[in-house]
């Protein structure tokens, strides 16, 4: 050890070990934060008042003691902005979920329109009449006497697949739904999380999810059938159910109460949401279909007959409706679990929670 300019020379090695001690704790630093937001998240309306309040107080007394800390710099920005969103910000920011986590979000939506999408092909064969042989776009006069030829497949041993697919199809949505939620919950705040952490997280919420999915659709379709109103008003109403309990680890009664009272006074600009996205889904839905050539318009008086019904317009109308779920399910996923976000941020204040959490940095 040698003095030089009045100091003194450290020994050798030391730097680099004091180097490494600091990005340690500047990775644990922001571990630690990243915690925070995903708490701020996942918690009730009054535990995060709670927190704001005993906030707020360390900032007038002074005595929080991350208030003097330099907060280290995000390497990677929320995919929408820490404040209530314009309506716009909502569908952008579904797009760039997806594209920045495209590999999970195509990777999983492929795979569950596959079993989706084998299913009906195999139903198809089996009966030897499409399932689904009208297009949503396809307004047809035939479709009554279809209908009732669709309904004979529940007869005898049709009835076995029938039962089969409605299963396979349920268990595979709700999958996808609560994986692409959480998936969503995280991209909020920048993170990039694994396959393991999803399913962890999902494990425990999957069996109520699916109940809380089976109970929306029943409420929906009575609905429905009581002159469409009040199913669509019920559409509405439930929409941010499973977002609200997947993210915030509630029972399927509260999740539906949580529901309800984000969308009070805020209906019509939920329904907006919901409609302008089943609007692009059906437009991407028609697209392919022309594509693929199944589709003659928007008017048409023919249908395929049972007869007429090849295995090669079963496979085309598959692989259509695997392209189609593929990107169409975890676009509307996305938007409604953003827009879930939003009416939280706007009613209750999350972003502020967010914002403390990540010192303001992303107020723009």
């Amino acid at each position: 050890m040698s003095e030089s300019g009045g100091g003194i020379a450290s020994e050798p090695g030391k730097v680099p070990e004091l180097d490494r001690k600091e990005r340690s704790e500047s990775v644990d630093k922001q571990q630690d934060r990243n915690l925070a937001a995903t708490d701020a998240i996942d918690e009730s309306p009054a535990e995060t008042e709670a927190v704001e309040t005993e906030a707020a107080k360390q900032e007038i007394t002074g005595s929080n003691p991350q208030s003097s800390e330099q907060k280290p710099a995000r390497e990677i920005k929320p995919v929408i902005p820490l404040r209530p969103l314009y309506f716009g910000e909502i569908f952008s920011g579904a797009a760039t979920v997806m594209w920045r986590y495209a590999a999970w979000v195509f990777g999983a939506s492929f795979l569950v329109a596959l079993i989706a999408a084998a299913s009906d092909f195999g139903l198809g064969v089996f009966s030897g009449t499409p399932l689904s042989p009208f297009p949503p776009t396809k307004i047809n006069i035939d479709m009554v006497q279809n209908f009732s030829d669709s309904v004979s497949l529940l007869n005898g041993s049709a009835l076995w697949v029938n039962l089969a697919q409605l299963f396979l199809t349920t268990i595979s949505g709700t999958f996808l739904s609560g994986f692409l939620i959480i998936l969503v919950g995280r991209a909020v705040l920048g993170r990039s999380v694994t396959f393991t952490e999803i399913i962890a997280e999902l494990k425990p919420r999957f069996w109520p999810l699916l109940g809380l999915t089976i109970i929306y659709t029943v409420l929906v379709a009575v609905g429905f059938a009581f002159f469409v109103v009040p199913g669509i008003w019920l559409s509405v109403v439930f929409m941010f159910a499973t977002s609200a309990l997947v993210l915030e680890r509630g029972r399927i009664g509260q999740a539906l109460g949580r529901s309800y009272l984000l969308t009070l006074g805020a209906w019509f600009r939920s329904f907006g949401v919901l409609l302008v996205a089943g609007l692009l889904a059906q437009a991407v839905n028609f697209l392919l279909r022309r594509a693929f050539r199944l589709d003659n318009g928007l008017l048409s008086t023919s249908a395929p007959s049972p007869q007429s019904a090849t295995n090669g317009y079963l496979l085309s109308q598959a692989a259509v409706d695997l392209l189609s779920s593929t990107v169409v399910t975890p676009f509307v996923v996305c938007v409604t679990t953003i827009a879930y976000l939003d009416q939280r941020m706007r009613k209750e204040k999350l972003d502020i929670s967010l914002k403390r959490t990540f010192g303001g940095e992303f107020l723009r």
